[in-house]
Order: structure tokens, then C-alpha cells, then sequence
């Protein structure tokens, strides 16, 4: 199966890296539809795939880390807190980000994080 463009979509999990992660393996191709469809004009500013760039290096550790999880069928609880562990301290790693929308993204996360 070939890479296809995703959307993201709120209630699956890692569904942001996926299409972070489709959407700029076609970069080219958008900007060559730009460029050759006056029509077009939704295509990104080079200054928002440097973000998509940027958020999905983020993302890519938690992407792993939950695939590495859920795809176990042999789950034991210290393996889990390793990698539960290996998330938090990416979070906490982060919190302190120059960027404002990663930044964001942290706090949420940890919030979220904290709770369990």
C-alpha cells in the first residue's frame, strides 16, 4: 500500500503525526500545484511546513511509543512503565519549548498524563 495524504482526526490516537507525516512526504507536490493551478490556493507557506516539520519530530516519539504498546500481545506492567516513563520525560523535556504551539501541546499533555 502507498503513502496517501490522511486527515487528522480528533479520536485516533497518533492520527496528527499521521497526516503531519503524510502531508510532507507531498510537499513538492503541492507547491507544484501552486504553481501550475492559479486556481489553488491553499498551499502551506514555507513557514508552516517548517512547523510540520517541527511538530511531527515531536510527535514521532509518541507515535512509536503507543504502537510499541498497543501492538504487544504479551503486556507486562514494568514494560509499560518504562515507556509511560520514556513519554514523560520527553514531555518534561519540552515544557520549556521557545515554540508556542509545541509548548501548548506539552502542557496539555502532561495534564493529561498526570492524571493517570
Amino acid at each position: 500500500m502507498g503513502i496517501h495524504l490522511r486527515l487528522d482526526v480528533f479520536t485516533w490516537r497518533n492520527s496528527t503525526f499521521m497526516m503531519l507525516e503524510s502531508a510532507l512526504k507531498y510537499r513538492r507536490a503541492f507547491f507544484s500545484l501552486a504553481l501550475s493551478d492559479r486556481n489553488y490556493k491553499f498551499c502551506p507557506p514555507p513557514e508552516d511546513w517548517a512547523r510540520a516539520q517541527k511538530v511531527g519530530e515531536f510527535l514521532r516519539p509518541f507515535y512509536e511509543i503507543t504502537n510499541s504498546i498497543s501492538s504487544s500481545s504479551y503486556r507486562t506492567s514494568n514494560l509499560e512503565f518504562e515507556q509511560v516513563f520514556k513519554i514523560d520525560t520527553m514531555l518534561v523535556k519540552y515544557m520549556n519549548s521557545a515554540d508556542g504551539m509545541i509548548k501548548d501541546m506539552v502542557i496539555r499533555m502532561k495534564s493529561k498524563l498526570d492524571k493517570y
